[in-house]
């Protein structure tokens, strides 16, 4: 009976990477198409003061998704972080990078709800540009320690084949893919928006397809 709660432990555990996956779609399908950096002030403060409601829910969302996350890359690491025989150097980087990871992160969703929040009260088009670019340059800058994370977890799986060997290229295309989402932090340009958001849905195909793996090695 105990090494079936265990296993039953183990599964529902994997499977937060789903729960991770559905939060941030339920999120992105709530917000819309936000402005760009190019787009004017006052299309900012439009799109703000109009998503008051969805940007507290949407704050929620993304804090029980940052929690679904490190409770599948708990399970993730407990897999391939074991090959290492202890803390190594790709396990620190792993978890140095979702701390990164979750603050960046949490920055942007921060900065967006608190303008959202004084959205009532009325918003100054200046000050709401420059938060917003603020907040935007944070979330392209989470792209680095998106990659140093993926990049880890690939490098693990290459090389010590915890994991089926497709899954570990699959995270080292998404780091690669986030490296080059990170130069959106460097400039206005829609095209390195296009770039991180491509780089978005392939993490979480990443995520779902690593988080089902996960739960089927539980399962037995």
């Amino acid at each position: 009976m105990i090494d079936r709660t265990n296993l039953v432990r183990e599964r529902n555990a994997a499977l937060s990477g789903i729960v991770f996956v559905v939060l941030i779609l339920m999120h992105a399908i709530l917000l819309g198409s936000p402005p760009t950096l190019q787009d004017a002030s006052a299309d900012m403060v439009q799109y703000i003061s109009d998503k008051e409601a969805e940007f507290k829910v949407g704050a929620y969302l993304q804090g029980l998704a940052i929690v679904a996350l490190l409770w599948f890359l708990g399970s993730l690491w407990r897999v391939v972080g074991a090959s290492e025989g202890g803390p190594g150097r790709l396990s620190m980087v792993a978890v140095a990078a979702t701390a990164i990871l979750v603050a960046l992160v949490g920055v942007h969703i921060a900065i967006l709800t608190g303008l959202a929040l004084q959205a009532d009260e009325g918003l100054d088009a200046a000050i709401v540009s420059s938060l917003y670019v603020i907040s935007f340059v944070a979330l392209a800058l989470s792209a680095f320690p998106a990659a140093a994370l993926t990049g880890a977890i690939g490098a693990l799986i290459l090389r010590d084949e915890a994991l089926p060997q497709w899954l570990g290229v699959f995270s080292l295309v998404s780091a690669v893919l986030w490296l080059l989402a990170g130069a959106a932090a460097t400039t206005e340009s829609a095209t390195w928006g296009g770039v991180g958001f491509l780089a978005f849905l392939v993490w979480l195909a990443w995520t779902a397809a690593t988080s089902v793996i996960l739960a089927k090695a539980a399962a037995g």
